[in-house]
């Protein structure tokens, strides 16, 4: 029996989630001053966001939290925890973010290689995600995929 379909996982497995989400964090917290208005690093600030999203994503898959509330904490709780809480400020950083994030175009070694090759020989490649629909499209116009 062959297999004519494939199934891909978009984020970490052909686009570099974590080199491209760094780098837009990065240029956020360079063009918003972060440092200043938090003081502290950027270091301790990708941290600490970093930890933040990922229990708020936690949450999301286990059914305990909107999408909504998602997009409205991962950024206003980081600026709480380093007594910068301004809610105007996290609105602009999580649009900031949900814009600039998805134009990166780096992915993981071999991708469009891969899938070339894949493609050349009639197999039928399919990318699943569970992260928002309006920004994986994007993401995968901004790389070719």
């Amino acid at each position: 029996m062959y297999f004519t379909d494939i199934f891909f996982d978009l984020d970490g497995t052909l686009w570099d989630f974590e080199q491209n989400n760094t780098a837009a964090l990065y240029e956020l917290f360079v063009y918003f001053e972060l440092s200043d208005k938090c003081r502290c690093s950027w270091e301790d600030f990708l941290k600490i966001y970093k930890t933040v999203n990922h229990s708020l994503w936690d949450e999301y898959r286990a059914g305990r939290l909107s999408k909504e509330i998602l997009l409205a904490k991962r950024f206003s709780l980081p600026l709480e925890y380093f007594n910068a809480g301004d809610f105007a400020l996290s609105k602009q950083l999580s649009n900031f973010h949900l814009q600039n994030m998805p134009l990166k175009t780096t992915l993981l070694p071999f991708a469009k290689e891969l899938l070339s090759y894949l493609n050349e020989k009639n197999y039928r490649l399919h990318i699943l995600t569970n992260g928002f629909w309006e920004i994986q499209q994007a993401k995968l116009d901004s790389c070719g995929i």
